[in-house]
């Protein structure tokens, strides 16, 4: 219901985002192992990176340069005619296999 108090007033718009992920900082763990993913979480949807990159226990940069393409509704306030905010999480996904 809150929800929809806060979206009186405002105009729907939809919109498609992409994120490119330039290179990922994480610090240098020999206890990391297998393969890393990063998603997107918007709501109930998910986009994942394509690649899947090999953790290295020497590195702490992964240079990705890998696009994510993920669709949001926002919503603009009438009179102060800016977007009301939206959340987006972001997540380190650690495979081994």
């Amino acid at each position: 219901m809150t929800k929809f108090l806060k979206r009186i007033g405002t105009i729907k718009n939809r919109f498609e985002f992409e994120v490119l992920l330039h290179s990922i900082e994480i610090p240098k763990n020999p206890l990391l192992t297998g393969d890393l993913k990063i998603s997107l979480k918007k709501g109930n949807r998910m986009v994942e990176t394509k690649g899947l990159y090999k953790i290295d226990s020497s590195k702490s940069q992964y240079i990705l340069k890998e696009p994510l393409l993920f669709q949001a509704t926002l919503y603009l306030n009438k009179k102060s005619n800016k977007y009301l905010e939206k959340l987006v999480n972001f997540f380190l996904l650690f495979m081994e296999f």
